[in-house]
């Protein structure tokens, strides 16, 4: 199958989970299939175009300014993909805006199936932001299929759905997959002590002050925090019973 993802960042560079999961399943299904990454030049001496093993990335330039860079980002996506040849066969967009969005005009223009993997919560909290709560649903809607990584996503996404679309709830529901990350735990986990470990960047999304908050009320408590860039921001709300 020739397969293409879309994704706003690929590595290398200081990016999350979508963006390494994006790299860790290229690698994968470039075992198999044809795949092609398309994403944006960012920072700009990133080679236009790249081959790896088992995949290449191509990747567009974008203006900057946030509202125009959304708009250019659409054009620049749907040429990237009208461009190859022979043309994909499906395409596997992580993260509804602006992956998803674009995936689903190329599918309506292109006629090329779209599958819209949504990445975080911040995606489907629909009452945060009137662009999420207008533009999400309607993606995930057009799309061919709509994946998410647990079944607590699952069930949160369906429960935003049914308070602020609930005339899109059942269809969405009918195409809503889970995929897990796919990352396999240890049978036996290392033993309980007294100390936290929290893996992840220091950004609001990763809910780095709710553990804090949660060992302000115990005893002798460690916390290591493994993550940035920003470690001063989370330093600055750290409880006196957590230490660093």
């Amino acid at each position: 199958m020739r397969l293409v993802l879309l994704i706003g960042h690929f590595p290398p560079g200081p990016f999350g989970g979508a963006e390494a999961q994006a790299e860790e399943w290229a690698s994968r299904l470039g075992n198999r299939h044809q795949v092609t990454v398309i994403t944006r030049r960012d920072p700009r001496t990133q080679a236009v175009l790249e081959r790896r093993a088992g995949f290449e990335v191509r990747r567009v330039t974008v203006p900057r300014l946030p509202l125009w860079r959304s708009l250019a980002d659409l054009g620049a996506i749907e040429r990237a993909v009208a461009g190859l040849e022979p043309p994909p066969q499906l395409l596997l967009c992580f993260q509804t805006f602006i992956s998803g969005l674009a995936g689903v005009r190329i599918q309506s223009r292109h006629r090329i199936p779209a599958i819209v993997w949504v990445r975080g919560e911040s995606e489907y909290r629909l009452a945060r932001s009137l662009r999420e709560r207008w533009l999400s649903p309607r993606v995930w809607l057009l799309a061919r299929g709509v994946l998410v990584q647990s079944e607590a996503n699952r069930a949160a996404l369906l429960g935003e759905l049914e308070r602020h679309a609930p005339r899109v709830a059942p269809r969405v529901a009918a195409k809503l997959r889970v995929v897990p990350n796919g990352i396999t735990l240890p049978p036996d986990p290392a033993a309980s002590g007294d100390a936290v470990l929290v893996l992840g960047r220091l950004i609001a999304e990763k809910g780095v002050d709710v553990v804090l908050d949660a060992l302000a009320g115990a005893d002798g408590a460690r916390l290591l925090v493994a993550g940035g860039p920003r470690r001063g921001t989370a330093d600055a709300s750290a409880c006196a019973p957590a230490s660093w």
